[in-house]
């Protein structure tokens, strides 16, 4: 379990500055991957995994390379040909893929391939999806006691107790009418509640709507990272080398900002030692020539 730093409270508020800056990561993208890695320079994306099919791969990996930004396919598998496609991959970017029964599921799962399962979240649970990808249709499964209390039940207790990756795709689930506006997403919810939350895409209207805090945002990204179908090593590539060292920067500089005032730096000076003549009398000059002090370290004149 990743420990989130103890960010000072001047660096809570997500600006559209600060977002700018933070590492972000993108799962299951959709659409033009040119467009998309065009767009990604410009909002530090770290990592994009990308939704395609087979025989798109060769051409997708092209434009992966010529992007500059690590990119892995997940790929639609949908028959016996298109898993010997995945397996014999010459890109090596293929990292999970797509499947839609329960049979293609059962021939990934026999292959050692992760995949997500195109299904209801009861369907994904019992394929052995290894993330949840409709965390709309997850909390269909709330209910609300007596004393206001939202509680899981049915599958979502399954995803909760078992901690499994919970992708949570905000525009995507408006553009299928799922919610209307950004603000509607329970994401922030589900984080509360103790799910493992990822988030597809960390935009700055997603920040914004769901109003996160620097210290949520850090614990979702590596909830993102860990939620990827990428090897463990590249996982731990990242976060060593990528990630952490842009949030101990922050941290950092402000931990030095406040350390390297003129005050913080001024050594603590003793307050002078003051004695009345009565105990300046009271005193043996042989103990204090013993003891190597004169009366001038006291102070005094004699």
């Amino acid at each position: 379990m990743v420990t989130t730093p103890d960010f000072l409270p001047e660096n809570k508020t997500l600006t559209p500055e600060l977002v700018a800056t933070l590492p972000k990561i993108c799962l299951q993208s959709r659409g033009d991957l040119s467009t998309i890695l065009a767009q990604a320079k410009n909002r530090h994306v770290i990592y994009v995994e990308h939704l395609a099919a087979v025989a798109d791969v060769p051409r997708l990996a092209n434009i992966a390379e010529e992007s500059g930004i690590m990119v892995g396919f997940v790929v639609d598998c949908t028959s016996p040909a298109d898993l010997e496609a995945i397996m014999d991959d010459p890109t090596g970017l293929i990292v999970g893929a797509v499947a839609h029964t329960p049979e293609v599921a059962a021939l990934l799962r026999n292959s050692l391939v992760p995949y997500v399962y195109d299904g209801s979240v009861l369907e994904q649970v019992i394929y052995a999806a290894a993330r949840i990808t409709d965390a709309i249709g997850l909390v269909s499964d709330f209910q609300l006691t007596d004393d206001a209390e939202i509680i899981p039940t049915g599958a979502a207790v399954f995803v909760l107790d078992r901690n499994l990756p919970l992708l949570c795709q905000p525009a995507e689930d408006i553009r299928q009418e799922k919610i209307e506006i950004m603000s509607d997403h329970p994401l922030v919810l589900l984080d509360s509640m103790g799910f493992n939350v990822a988030v597809d895409d960390m935009t700055i209207e997603m920040i914004e709507a769901t109003e996160l805090e620097i210290d949520q945002y850090y614990r979702l990204l590596h909830n993102t990272l860990d939620a990827s179908f990428l090897p463990m090593r590249t996982r731990m590539a990242l976060r060593e080398q990528v990630i952490e060292p842009v949030f101990a920067e922050l941290v950092d500089a402000a931990t030095d900002a406040s350390s390297s005032s003129p005050a913080s730096q001024e050594p603590a000076q003793e307050p002078p030692i003051s004695l009345t003549p009565e105990q300046a009398a009271a005193i043996d000059p042989a103990l204090l020539a013993e003891l190597g002090i004169t009366w001038a370290d006291l102070g005094l004149e004699r």
